[in-house]
């Protein structure tokens, strides 16, 4: 009899599991954050180890890395996301009011553009560790904004750590943009602050000259000072590359300058997108830095997939939906418009959408609880076709400028201005780099609401 219940007791312990994972897995994947930053020497030792590091990505398949991160590089990206809590205390975004709409897909872009961080962080997927119940960034009390949004960079660092590993050349715009902001704060006296630390809570622990708790007396926003001197930097340079053509061929290098490379044949291309699923509204991108024949692919490009590849794609098949530049050679317009798939047979990466989901509560350090994500929910949208759906709309619509190019939406479209503000209206995301009025296709790429499909590069 003892041996019966224990049995049944058994198999009611194992159902009870079994629909525990059930559960998880119909909610997305779930890694369990450190929530503190990980060190160069932490990474050195996670990096080749075990099931659940891989799992912390939340993208599915998994990515590919080959570079090794180094500690100057651990650097770099914990000074963009410093660049990040700077600006947002800086601009007050942490004191301002939550702005009067449900959905980032329903705010204009003139309220956007007034704090790009305020619509950034109100619209963020948050949920409570005990209740299950959502909580919305603006209902923390304001100490509590801080603590969470020190988390979140962290996460956001982390995710970002993973695609540097597949695509290094990122490292070098990270550069770029800590460049620009040291230039502004420097000029302003702005002191960096540190995603490790707590300044709002403590007042003494703030630099000299701050202004986090009143209101700033700059003669511009900071959003202007960094775009003005963004543009100063690349004056003379082409930051965004249009799509290509056949010209070029037969050769093509990275900037890693590791020698030639043939241009692929499209059915490589072909093979590998019906392998990883690139589906109708995936979005396409050229990587930065990428040597095009001739052409320098400065910032990358990017655009969105209307028509998927099948066996019989020819190279002069339309197959994305761009905005481009006119080029009478290559036969573009001016504008948004539909490419042909020679464009790219070349290296390049599809990437697919996430939603993120933070759970936020309590975690025990030592003898003692405070606030923490306690975990990550990371969700892939399966069928992102209203994307190219969106995009279709706009076909005709006149080339727009690389600088503030979120003002001009939906009126002209740069590349990237194109698929970001398709993802605000039908998904509500924010896939912008969530600091400054303009969008490039590296932000696009850096977002952690996109992930690469089949977990590395197209060849």
């Amino acid at each position: 009899m003892k041996v019966k219940q224990t049995k049944n007791a058994l198999l009611l312990l194992l159902l009870f599991v079994w629909a525990g994972c059930t559960q998880e897995l119909d909610r997305g994947l779930k890694s369990e954050p450190t929530t503190e930053f990980r060190s160069y020497q932490e990474y050195q030792e996670e990096e080749d180890t075990s099931e659940e590091s891989n799992l912390r990505s939340g993208t599915t398949p998994q990515l590919e890395g080959s570079y090794r991160l180094t500690k100057e590089d651990f650097e770099v990206l914990k000074r963009s996301y410093d660049d990040f809590k700077t600006l947002a205390l800086e601009t007050r975004a942490l004191q301002s009011k939550p702005l009067d709409y449900s959905s980032f897909s329903d705010v204009p872009i003139s309220e956007i553009l007034e704090n790009p961080i305020v619509a950034h962080l109100q619209f963020l997927d948050i949920e409570d560790a005990d209740t299950h119940e959502k909580i919305k960034f603006y209902d923390f009390p304001l100490e509590e904004r801080e603590e969470f949004l020190n988390c979140f960079l962290k996460e956001e660092q982390r995710m970002l750590a993973e695609k540097v590993a597949v695509l290094p050349e990122l490292l070098e715009e990270l550069k770029n943009l800590n460049t620009v902001h040291d230039a502004v704060f420097r000029e302003e006296g702005i002191s960096r602050l540190d995603i490790e630390r707590k300044y709002l809570s403590n007042p003494s622990a703030q630099p000299k000259r701050h202004t986090i708790l009143t209101p700033s007396a700059l003669k511009k926003d900071l959003f202007t000072l960094i775009e003005e001197e963004l543009e100063r930097q690349t004056e003379g340079t082409s930051s965004v590359v249009e799509p290509l053509g056949d010209e070029g061929q037969p050769s093509l290098r990275s900037s890693g300058g590791q020698g030639g490379k043939t241009i692929s044949p499209p059915e490589r291309i072909i093979e590998q997108h019906l392998r990883i699923g690139a589906n109708r509204g995936d979005i396409l991108m050229y990587e930065p830095h990428l040597w095009l024949g001739r052409r320098h692919s400065k910032g990358g490009h990017t655009a969105i997939i209307d028509k998927p590849v099948h066996g019989g794609t020819k190279r002069w098949d339309n197959f994305s939906i761009d905005s481009t530049p006119k080029n009478k050679k290559e036969g573009h317009s001016n504008g948004v418009q539909k490419i042909q798939f020679r464009a790219w047979c070349r290296p390049h990466y599809v990437l697919g959408l996430q939603r993120i989901t933070s759970v936020w509560g309590r975690r025990r350090s030592g003898w003692r609880e405070q606030p923490a994500i306690r975990m990550i929910i990371v969700l892939p949208i399966a069928d992102l076709s209203p994307m190219a759906d969106r995009a279709t709309r706009y076909i005709g619509r006149p080339y727009g400028s690389i600088f503030w190019s979120m003002k001009e939406a939906p009126q002209k479209f740069i590349c990237s201005s194109l698929v970001w503000y398709c993802a605000k209206e039908e998904y509500g995301l924010d896939i912008s780099n969530g600091s400054w009025l303009s969008v490039w296709p590296w932000d696009i790429l850096q977002s952690p609401y996109t992930y690469i499909k089949g977990g590395k590069r197209i060849e």
